[in-house]
């Protein structure tokens, strides 16, 4: 991306806060790499949530279990009550590349790290109800059938509120959705293992290109659209969603 940049003579458009995932900490990140926001989400989650425990519990040989799920929980509602402090005192600027601000509010709960802290934190909630009740999973369709009924009373509830409040926590919702199906897939035949190596690869590979998609469409749409007179493709670039 940098490199891409510098041909293109845009250097000063270049933030050099993504070299410590600083781009996105508690505010959508700017034009320069925007793929990168999951990966500043992941990066600084797995390097705060297990630093907090070690300073909380250093002394302890062998926490128990009860004192992960107290840990997390904890996380989680601090997670919850940020989100709420930040959206109730603060007034969301309209982005210049939205057309109202209920979209550019989207875009300020679904990037900033500090608002997807919890995302992760259902998948470690998870893991530690999987070490607590393991037995629970040998079976797919209680998860399954309870996923269903929260998926359709959280969406007749989310039509009952504003918009605004549905758009702040809508994604906390989806989250937990995603862990009673992955809780229900657990009890599911393993695949063929070629089929397994399939995926995962291609599942590397997809990611590997999504990186770098935005400079590879912008390139592409500026050389169809050369005889616009487009002069470089950063126009194009900062265009693309």
């Amino acid at each position: 991306h940098i490199v891409f940049y510098y041909v293109f003579s845009i250097q000063e458009n270049i933030d050099w806060r993504g070299l410590l995932f600083l781009q996105n900490i508690n505010s959508p990140p700017e034009g320069f790499f925007r793929e990168s926001w999951s990966l500043a989400v992941e990066e600084w989650f797995y390097l705060v949530f297990p630093f907090i425990w070690w300073l909380l519990h250093k002394k302890e040989v062998k926490p128990k279990l009860r004192t992960y799920l107290t840990y997390t929980l904890g996380m989680l509602l601090l997670a919850w009550a940020y989100k709420a402090w930040f959206f109730a005192s603060h007034s969301i600027p309209e982005g210049s590349a939205c057309t109202n601000c209920r979209n550019y509010l989207e875009i300020y709960v679904r990037l900033p790290v500090v608002f997807r802290f919890s995302s992760i934190l259902w998948g470690v909630l998870l893991s530690i109800v999987f070490m607590y009740r393991r037995k629970w999973f040998d079976r797919g369709w209680p998860w399954f059938i309870s996923a269903v009924l929260v998926w359709v009373l959280g969406e007749w509830a989310f039509h009952q509120i504003d918009p605004v409040t549905k758009t702040i926590w809508k994604l906390e919702f989806k989250s937990l959705l995603a862990a009673l199906f992955i809780a229900a897939a657990y009890s599911l035949p393993h695949p063929n293992i070629r089929l397994s190596n399939v995926v995962n690869r291609i599942s590397v590979y997809s990611y590997s290109i999504y990186l770098i998609n935005l400079p590879f469409l912008a390139i592409w749409r500026w050389l169809i659209l050369d005889k616009l007179q487009i002069e470089s493709p950063f126009g194009v670039l900062m265009s693309l969603p």
